[in-house]
């Protein structure tokens, strides 16, 4: 596994916690407005890159934004 692929999944971890982050301020914006659905980042694990014999993780995803009453 090279570096610029190991760099590659902590960019993709820190725009996926960028997302995240998004969303939570979003719902602490909307704490009181009426009518608002708190909303909520459902995070998935990336598929695994393969190198020779071995399985390196491949970080994780923000799979999809949930609504929530």
């Amino acid at each position: 596994m090279s570096l610029g692929s190991i760099l590659a999944i902590a960019v993709q971890a820190m725009l996926t916690d960028q997302g995240a982050l998004a969303i939570t301020s979003n719902n602490i914006s909307n704490v009181n407005t009426p009518g608002y659905t708190r909303q909520v980042a459902n995070l998935e694990e990336a598929p695994p890159a393969q190198y020779e014999n071995l399985n390196f993780g491949g970080g994780v995803d923000l799979a999809n934004i949930q609504g929530r009453r």
